[in-house]
């Protein structure tokens, strides 16, 4: 029984036995940004057969670095996304070029001697607010009428620079943004509902 139950899977996920998919809308949540504190959704509206427009939300919660350079970067994005599917519109392959926004506030606490030779923890402030872009690739099925498995990967790049917040301990800090700046890959599997 379990053999059959996963090959009825596996055949769903190829493509297998699916009937015409009539839902314009799909509501998805990124399993995956879970893992590092990211709370991703995202809405699909079908435009035509073949075309799709999304926009999904984030918040991120995340530190980098280790020991005493620690750096919590916490708050939003934003994720335009036009989809072009090459079956019909929230099912099958796609290819979706895309813009992010990111706006954050960075903390750190770390060690520093003041003029008077003591040891003192400050703690640097500062935001971040990055624009950028890609394109991903992806898959989406279609499983019964109304569940959505989105697997996607593509190349991106963002650029920002942090400054520093009046508030912080130390005017001249500067943090390393390098997981926020520069070029990366853009990758996730959603689980979804569509209507």
């Amino acid at each position: 029984m379990k053999k059959i139950s996963v090959l009825v899977v596996f055949a769903l996920l190829l493509g297998f036995g699916k009937m015409s998919f009539a839902q314009e809308n799909a509501i998805k949540l990124n399993i995956f940004s879970l893992a590092i504190g990211t709370y991703n959704v995202a809405y699909e509206r079908a435009i035509n057969d073949m075309n799709t427009a999304q926009l999904g939300v984030f918040y991120l919660n995340w530190g980098t670095g280790s020991g005493d350079y620690k750096t919590t970067f916490t708050g939003l994005g934003i994720t335009p996304e036009f989809r072009h599917y090459f079956d019909e519109s929230l099912y099958g392959f796609y290819v979706a070029p895309f813009l992010r926004i990111q706006s954050y506030t960075l903390s750190q606490d770390y060690d520093d001697i003041d003029t008077l030779g003591n040891f003192v923890t400050r703690t640097a402030k500062g935001n971040l607010m990055t624009f950028g872009g890609g394109v991903v690739a992806g898959h989406q099925w279609v499983l019964g009428e109304h569940f959505t498995i989105d697997l996607f990967l593509g190349p991106q790049y963002s650029a920002g620079t942090a400054k520093v917040s009046d508030d912080s301990d130390d005017p001249d800090y500067e943090f390393s943004t390098g997981a926020f700046s520069g070029f990366g890959i853009r990758w996730g599997m959603t689980f979804g509902f569509a209507f």
